[in-house]
């Protein structure tokens, strides 16, 4: 591990698989403490479970780097503000906020309904929002 980023406090939204696990690994392995935010949705939005990203914090302690798991959805208002909590609570502090949540779907314009919509905008939009905003207070 390198210190590149010791000292420093990151939440990876959407943190448990694709490249937001590889954010999580890479900044535990610069010496980053790491919130593993993710609701264990599957790439379409389906319903998961967050042990997904347990999976990752394992991974991180046991590569002797520090982190933990958030749950909460980067979509409400309320879920951003306890995963920055959390955050300063758990570590004393919060530098980094890695808006990565999101939502993969087999759609175009032409095929996509109007709940498949919302649900785009609430995650990548919202989702990137929120996070930011209660992590900019």
């Amino acid at each position: 591990m390198s210190d590149l980023c010791a000292e420093r406090v990151a939440i990876v939204t959407g943190g448990a698989r694709g490249l937001g696990r590889e954010h999580c690994l890479m900044l535990a392995k610069h010496g980053a403490k790491v919130v593993v935010n993710d609701i264990g949705a599957e790439l379409d939005g389906a319903a998961g479970d967050v042990s997904v990203a347990q999976q990752g914090v394992n991974e991180i302690k046991a590569a002797g780097g520090d982190a933990c798991v958030n749950g909460d959805d980067v979509s409400s208002w309320d879920g951003a503000k306890r995963m920055v909590e959390q955050a300063v609570d758990t570590y004393g502090k919060l530098d980094v906020v890695v808006s990565n949540a999101g939502i993969l779907r087999d759609r175009m314009l032409t095929n996509m309904s109007e709940d498949e919509w919302e649900a785009e905008l609430r995650v990548h939009l919202k989702g990137t929002i929120a996070p930011a905003r209660h992590a900019a207070a």
